[in-house]
């Protein structure tokens, strides 16, 4: 009867302890897809960002790649700009600075 009695209690000790270490387990497979999964949408993110440069020229803003020199478009308001780049480049996020902002703003 007592061999029976620790043959239970050690089945079910291993069994708390193998469930414990499944659970551990998955936590590190989730982390690690968590991570990646961060990483992809971050570098996603990242390449479809484009710094841009305002110049105001006789009433008309022109928008330039800063990485590049690029022209991109150019309108007389900001919300005409703003349509033009969305309808141009679907997807891109224009990033400006602060000072090109307040040009454009000034209208």
């Amino acid at each position: 009867m007592d061999t029976i009695l620790v043959y239970v209690v050690f089945g079910l000790v291993c069994f708390i302890i193998g469930w414990k270490l499944r659970e551990v387990y998955a936590m590190m497979i989730m982390n690690r897809i968590i991570k990646n999964v961060t990483a992809s949408a971050i570098e996603e993110t990242e390449r479809n960002i484009v710094m841009i440069n305002v110049e105001d020229h006789e009433g008309q803003f022109f928008v330039y790649s800063k990485e590049n020199g690029l022209y991109l478009a150019h309108s007389e308001t900001k919300e005409k700009l703003e349509s033009i780049l969305k309808e141009k480049f679907p997807g891109v996020l224009f990033k400006i600075s602060e000072e090109d902002l307040k040009k454009l703003e000034s209208r």
